[in-house]
């Protein structure tokens, strides 16, 4: 769904958002259960704690499936199409550089 409502406000703002909400998520979860174990109050109630936003995100994700159930005609056109002809020499180089770092962490066990 995001990368259709992507096209409205950008693809750049979604990622970043996207992104932003997964890391706010990643951190303050275990943070919060951390806390609620330093009080004693034990995985039960840090559970029952976490259930709380879990239940409002499965509600949000529930009504923006009810609102918009084909997320592709969110976006207009046919699509696009990638054309490689036009990649400049310095994409090249990166490419191989990449590449070549990633070929250096390989393991041979």
């Amino acid at each position: 769904m995001l990368s259709y409502a992507g096209k409205s406000i950008g693809a750049g703002c979604v990622f970043g958002l996207n992104e932003a909400l997964d890391q706010a998520g990643a951190t303050i979860g275990p943070l919060l259960m951390a806390l609620i174990l330093y009080l004693n109050g034990g995985f039960r109630t840090g559970f029952g704690v976490l259930l709380i936003p879990l239940c409002f995100v499965s509600r949000l994700l529930a009504a923006a499936r009810l609102l918009h159930p084909r997320p592709h005609e969110l976006e207009e056109g046919t699509g696009h199409t990638f054309m490689a002809n036009n990649l400049t020499r310095a994409y090249w180089i990166y490419l191989a550089a990449g590449s070549l770092l990633a070929a250096g962490f390989a393991d041979s066990r």
